[in-house]
């Protein structure tokens, strides 16, 4: 079968001619690392920490100068609580001190990236082939939690346009090579979708990968159209670069009949965290040494509090104590599955989507979610989005569905009146869509107050 060639045959030579010769291995350590106990990861990381921090403290300019001003030595570092001696980075500092974040001396091609910008303060970084391999071993190691291996057919709607998709020849060697069907996955118009569904169709995918938000939509399309999905009868749906909600989740779980898992990360750091089949967020431990604090000091399992990750295995470029901008809770229980890899309960949302109201009410975006697709409005809205236009002022964009009426309306405003009190005003503006942010993605929940 042709799964097979490209699994024994075209991805090791598309990983051999970009340099990344060791991920056999890496992936092998990686499947072997998560049935380590917890004290086994932790150790781990403490040896990665330790040799990045003596690395960062005596190649890398920035890090050199910020640790000199804190009082903090490599020889300091002596367990993973000590992590929390080392000065945070915000992407204000990345910002201000590219040049000399970078080692001098770093031998290896280096990448230009930038983030996606859809907090509005996109940066500039540099990365290694280091990480790519991470993070496709990662993302491999995670189709494989549900059965899914290299070579299987997958389909994925990505941070691309319909005219930057037509004609590009590395999406098509990306069909020939590793099995994969290259879609856009920004800007989609309704005959973009038409035009997916049909390549979609001929290539009977295994796998749908896709921005959140996309995979929505065109699943929404698909339904709304009464498209045959005889052809499209995934074993997994990846919902990445966006949050998954529940109402999202169960849509596509109903309409695919399989597993819809999620992959949280960001691009400057990788994957950080991955869906397993019972449902828990599983860091990537081995790769991450990630924290989440409330001013400054770490969180208990479920507190609520700003998410850190140091990038442990990332020399020509270090990311330690890095804010990503969101928030987060996490566990301490064990999963079902057996791995030991640490949990996130759950991810909040950015802090930028996390509201709080005149009398001190904090609203995640699950909880617009709640509001916006319970039982009696749900299947009467195509989409909707949330802006705080002031501490006291919100307005709800609401892409309507056949079947809303003034009744909805009614509704939602008594539902939301019982929630919020009589502190913040409630303003529905019905719009005929909904256009995404400059970074290609849709936020649920916008804060336009002053940072």
């Amino acid at each position: 079968m042709y799964n097979q060639l490209v699994k024994h045959i075209f991805f090791p030579l598309v990983q051999h001619a970009f340099g990344r010769r060791q991920i056999a291995n890496t992936l092998y350590q990686l499947e072997r690392a998560q049935w380590y106990n917890s004290a086994e990861i932790k150790e781990l990381q403490l040896a990665k920490l330790r040799s990045l921090v003596d690395y960062a403290y005596r190649r890398i300019p920035y890090y050199r100068n910020k640790f000199e001003e804190t009082g903090v030595r490599p020889s300091d570092i002596n367990s993973l609580e000590d992590v929390g001696k080392l000065p945070v980075l915000q992407k204000s500092d990345i910002k201000e001190n590219l040049s000399l974040m970078v080692a001098p001396d770093f031998r290896g091609k280096l990448t230009k990236n930038t983030t996606s910008g859809s907090t509005g303060h996109p940066i500039v970084f540099y990365e290694d082939g280091r990480k790519h391999m991470d993070a496709l071993t990662e993302y491999l190691r995670f189709l494989r939690w549900y059965g899914v291996d290299i070579g299987a057919k997958e389909a994925r709607f990505v941070r691309l346009t319909s005219e930057m998709c037509r004609g590009n020849k590395r999406n098509l060697a990306a069909k020939i090579f590793l099995n994969r069907l290259i879609l856009p996955g920004m800007a989609v118009s309704e005959r973009d979708f038409e035009d997916c569904f049909e390549k979609m169709d001929n290539f009977k995918p295994r796998v749908l990968f896709g921005i959140t938000s996309t995979l929505f939509m065109f699943t929404q399309h698909a339904l709304q159209r009464k498209k045959s999905l005889r052809n499209i009868q995934p074993d997994l749906v990846v919902a990445w670069a966006a949050p998954l909600y529940p109402y999202q989740r169960n849509l596509m779980e109903a309409t695919y009949n399989c597993p819809v898992a999620s992959l949280y990360g960001a691009r400057e750091v990788g994957h950080l965290a991955a869906e397993c089949p019972e449902k828990s967020f599983h860091i990537n431990e081995e790769n991450l040494l990630v924290e989440v604090v409330n001013s400054g000091n770490p969180c208990r399992a479920g507190e609520q509090g700003s998410i850190l990750v140091t990038t442990l295995n990332h020399y020509c470029m270090p990311f330690i104590r890095y804010d990503v901008g969101d928030v987060a809770i996490l566990d301490d229980a064990s999963c079902s599955c057996g791995r030991g890899l640490g949990i996130l309960r759950e991810i909040v949302g950015r802090s930028g989507e996390i509201l709080t109201t005149p009398s001190g009410k904090i609203l995640s975006p699950n909880f617009w979610c709640r509001m916006m697709m319970s039982d009696r409005v749900a299947g009467c809205i195509k989409q909707f989005k949330v802006i705080q236009k002031t501490k006291a002022d919100i307005s709800i964009q609401i892409v309507r569905d056949h079947g809303y009426t003034d009744e909805h309306t009614s509704f939602l405003r008594a539902l939301l009146a019982s929630n919020l009190g009589d502190d913040t005003n409630i303003d529905f503006d019905f719009v005929e869509s909904i256009n995404p942010e400059k970074s290609g993605k849709y936020r649920l929940v916008v804060s336009e107050l002053p940072e």
